[in-house]
C-alpha cells in the first residue's frame, strides 16, 4: 500500500517519542491519522474496522484485544509495529496464526528517545510461529545505516 493511502489509529500518546514519530511519519507522507480521545479495548478494535485502519503502532499490552478479534475485524490492517516493552511470544503467535497468508506485516521494534526513536526491528511472519516465543521477544537487527559498539565500563572496546 502506498504510504499516502494509509490510515493509522493514533492510540499512542503523541507526547512520547514512539507516538510522535509515528504521527509525524504519517503526516509527512500524507497518511490519515485517526485519534482516540480515550482508550477502551472495544472502542480500539471497533475503530480498526469502522475507519478501515491499515497501520497500527502499539505497545505489547494491546496485542490481547487484537488476538480476541476475528481476522475479518482486522482485515483492513496490513502493518503493525509493536514496541515500548517486551513482546509476549505467545500473543505474537496467536496474532500471526490469524493471518496465515502473511497479508499482515508485523514488526517488533526497539527504540529510545535518546536515539531518535527506532534502534532495531524484527519482522515477524507465520514462518516464525514455531519459534515465535523466542523471536517474538527479540528486538531484531539495527538498520544498516547504524553502527554499534560493545564497550567496557571505561568506554574501551570490549573483546567479543
Amino acid at each position: 500500500m502506498e504510504r499516502s493511502n494509509r490510515k493509522m489509529l493514533g492510540i499512542l500518546p503523541f507526547y512520547h517519542i514512539y507516538g510522535l514519530l509515528v504521527m509525524l511519519d504519517c503526516l509527512c507522507n500524507g497518511s490519515t491519522v485517526v485519534s482516540m480521545s480515550k482508550f477502551s479495548p472495544s472502542v480500539f478494535t471497533d475503530n480498526i474496522s469502522k475507519h478501515q485502519i491499515s497501520l497500527l503502532s502499539i505497545v505489547p499490552s494491546l496485542l490481547l484485544p487484537l488476538v480476541k478479534c476475528t481476522a475479518e475485524d482486522l482485515s483492513s490492517l496490513n502493518l503493525i509495529f509493536i514496541g515500548g516493552s517486551v513482546t509476549n511470544g505467545s500473543l505474537m503467535s496467536a496474532l500471526l496464526e490469524k493471518f496465515l497468508d502473511d497479508s499482515l506485516e508485523i514488526y517488533n521494534i526497539y527504540g529510545m528517545t535518546e536515539a531518535s526513536g527506532i534502534i532495531s526491528w524484527a519482522k515477524m511472519s507465520t514462518k516464525d510461529i514455531d519459534e515465535s516465543r523466542e523471536k517474538g521477544e527479540s528486538i531484531g537487527r539495527m538498520p544498516k545505516i547504524f553502527q554499534s559498539k560493545v564497550l567496557e565500563i571505561q568506554f574501551s572496546p570490549s573483546p567479543l
